[in-house]
């Protein structure tokens, strides 16, 4: 699959420790859906792009690799909600 013609959406933004972050969403096939997140602090972007059969499991898996990137990159600890 390709994702050069994807349309990708802000979907959410979101902040650990005063480290933001933005996700963003698209469709990549008929009903499947990908993610991907952007650390505002240091321009890392996720390497994990988690697929799913909706936004919201996209949304929530995003956010386990945002949360790995805040630990081992800036070094604190947060809650995954």
């Amino acid at each position: 699959m390709t994702l050069i013609n994807a349309k990708w959406q802000h979907r959410k933004q979101f902040d650990w420790d005063g480290v933001q972050y933005d996700v963003l969403t698209c469709e990549i096939s008929n009903g499947v859906f990908q993610a991907a997140w952007v650390c505002l602090d240091c321009c890392e972007e996720g390497a994990l792009a988690p697929s799913g059969k909706t936004v919201d499991e996209v949304l929530r898996l995003s956010r386990i690799g945002a949360r790995v990137h805040h630990l081992l990159i800036h070094g604190c600890n947060v809650e995954v909600n």
